[in-house]
């Protein structure tokens, strides 16, 4: 679910990751969970800066090596530049809360956005009554 005008940028996304046994492939049984993407940002010209969180959670993993289900919530800001063709987006996050994951993290991420489609800007009236 997005907002996104007047230069604001407000999401939030939730994924339900459903996945199958991968122990026949991989040695071991990934855990179905929920993530959470939030993002709120400002554009002021051609620059954007705001706002990051992320969430994620075990639902069926009753174990792991740590003891339990895995839980984090992370936060942090966010800045990016649009170069007309691509949008560069940079950011960190630190966790503020985790359970089972073996300590805080915090992460550094980069984002590439290549639009596929931007309408055009209508053009200004040749005539303006008042």
């Amino acid at each position: 679910m997005s907002y996104t005008g007047d230069g604001w940028n407000l999401t939030a996304n939730l994924l339900w990751g459903i996945t199958w046994d991968t122990s026949k492939f991989a040695g071991n049984k990934t855990a179905n969970g929920f993530n959470l993407d939030l993002t709120a940002t400002k554009t002021f010209g051609k620059w954007e800066i705001g706002a990051v969180g992320f969430g994620s959670t075990e639902y069926d993993r009753p174990n792991n090596a740590l003891g339990g289900k895995m839980k984090q919530f992370a936060v942090g800001p966010l800045v990016g530049y649009n170069f007309g063709p691509v949008i560069l987006q940079a950011y960190l996050t630190r966790d503020v809360y985790q359970r089972n994951m073996g300590g805080k993290d915090t992460r550094g991420w980069t984002r590439v956005i290549i639009p596929l489609w931007t309408p055009e800007t209508p053009a200004a009236p040749l005539v303006t009554k008042y």
